[in-house]
Order: C-alpha cells, then sequence, then structure tokens
C-alpha cells in the first residue's frame, strides 16, 4: 500500500507538471545548518525559499536533426535565504549535487527531465547528506540553434528522505516538528528548485565549475569545456547560475483528492478527442 501511495504521488506531480511548482502552496520552516542543536540556538527560518549558486554540466546526444537525450550533473552552494546572505550555511559547507536525464529539441527550444536523484549535504559534498529527492520532472529554455541554456530552469522533487536535527516545521513561529520524522509514503513533501542559466564561455571558469563537479561527483568524467558539432549544437556545455529552492507538502487525503481531479481531467480531455 506504502509503495502504491508513492506511486500515486509521483503520478499527480507528472500529471500536473509545472503548475505544480507554480500553485503549489509553499511551506515556511526552521533549518538548523549544523545539525547539532536540535533547532534550538541555530536554526534560521526559512520564509519561503533557499538561495544557491551553482552550476551544471550537459550531456546532449542528437537522436535527430534537433532532437536529443540529455543528461545533465549539477552543483549548488547555499548562500542564505528570501534573498539574504547567511554566513552559518556558507562556514557549514550547506551545498546539493543533483543528476538527472530526459530529452531536448531545438525545434521547441526546450528541455525536460523524466529522472535523477537531488542530495543535500551539510559539511560539503564529503560530508553528512542531510536530504534526498527524486527527480519527477522540471525543463529550461534553450537557444533553438545551439542548445545553449537560455534563462529559466526548473527541477521538481519527491523527498525520500531527512536527517533528523536539520529540517524543523515552523510551529507559528517557533522549531516545530522534525522533517525526519515525517512518514515520506504517507505524507509527501515535494521540493521545487527554480534557477537562471547562462552559457559558461569563460576557461577559468569553466575549470572551477569542472573542479567543483569532481567533488559532487567523484569518478565521473566531464570534459574540459565545451564542444559543439559540425553543425553547430553543443554537445557537451557548462552553465552557470543562481536560483532559489522551495517546499510543498502535500498531505496523502489531500494527494489522492488530487489524483481524482486529475482522472477527472484526463477523462474529459480524452472524450474531447473523441468527439473530434
Amino acid at each position: 500500500m506504502k509503495t502504491k501511495l508513492t506511486k500515486l504521488a509521483v503520478g499527480v506531480a507528472l500529471g500536473l507538471g509545472i503548475s505544480v511548482s507554480a500553485n503549489a502552496a509553499f511551506i515556511s520552516y526552521w533549518f538548523d545548518p549544523t545539525g547539532a542543536t536540535n533547532g534550538t540556538t541555530d536554526a534560521v527560518f526559512i520564509g519561503e525559499f533557499l538561495d544557491f549558486t551553482g552550476a551544471v554540466y550537459a550531456e546532449n546526444t542528437y537522436t535527430g536533426a534537433t532532437t536529443f537525450d540529455l543528461e545533465q550533473f549539477g552543483f549548488t552552494e547555499v548562500t542564505g535565504n528570501d534573498s539574504s546572505v547567511v554566513a552559518s550555511f556558507i562556514t557549514n559547507g550547506i551545498v546539493a549535487s543533483f543528476s538527472g536525464s530526459g530529452t531536448g529539441d531545438l525545434g521547441t527550444a526546450s528541455t525536460s527531465f523524466d529522472d535523477g536523484t537531488i542530495n543535500v549535504f551539510a559539511g560539503g559534498f564529503a560530508g553528512t547528506q542531510i536530504a534526498s529527492f527524486n527527480i519527477i520532472g522540471g525543463g529550461a529554455q534553450i537557444v533553438g540553434t545551439s542548445g545553449a541554456p537560455n534563462g529559466a530552469s526548473g527541477l521538481d522533487g519527491l523527498a525520500t528522505s531527512f536527517a533528523p536535527n536539520y529540517f524543523f516545521f515552523d510551529n507559528g513561529g517557533t522549531v516545530g516538528a522534525d522533517f525526519s520524522t515525517v512518514d515520506l509514503t504517507q505524507d509527501f513533501i515535494f521540493g521545487f528548485a527554480t534557477s537562471n542559466l547562462s552559457l559558461t564561455t569563460a576557461q577559468t571558469a569553466i575549470n572551477a565549475q569542472k573542479n567543483k563537479l569532481q567533488q559532487a561527483f567523484p569518478g565521473e568524467t566531464f570534459s574540459s569545456g565545451n564542444v559543439v558539432d559540425g553543425f553547430g549544437r553543443l554537445t557537451n556545455l557548462y552553465s552557470g547560475g543562481n536560483g532559489q529552492f522551495r517546499l510543498t507538502q502535500i498531505p496523502e487525503p489531500a494527494t489522492l483528492t488530487l489524483l481524482g481531479l486529475g482522472l477527472l481531467g484526463i477523462g474529459a480531455t480524452a472524450r474531447r478527442r473523441a468527439k473530434s
């Protein structure tokens, strides 16, 4: 039953697509970057989002003149919250890595994700993993001739774990229950990362991004720079950006309600297509 409920949550998120992140009721919470004081002295109130900077490495394998399979690796460094710098996030090395796969099309100037993971760490990439998410959607705008990023990008994830003593619910302005106490097979927490990406062209910047990526993904191989094929299409590329990370919570009964509404919508669409 629990496995079925998890699949239902994923199905709902996939069915709603980008509208999930656009219409979700984002939650406020408390985050303790030390993981040592149970939120009593070091927790920071997150009104809406965490701020981050980072980079992405992409490999595009073309399957047609405009279509390609996509594989991405990325890292972020959390710098603050709600547009304010928080020194303790930086000194405690709050970082995240993500790897995902999907498809892209130069004709539609877009990419989409259908698989992957997001992992959050304290103490750098070799430190303690404090949260994890399965990527269930998202995508990016790209330049239609080369495949370079062209602004907005997003990742939608379903939480699969929270380590104790880092994330806490907001209890009317005070630290509430630990996220690690939530049964994530019954009470679903989604994460939404939105960022603004641009192609990295300076070799010194590419070298720095590659170095960070190798820390985040030991054993992975990354090219030494951007690579363009004979048709002017990027096959390997580095991008830098900054953005925000938000959370929303959907208890199981609400998820089932959403699923019902989604099935009604699918049925109505099918009926319209049949009539046409």
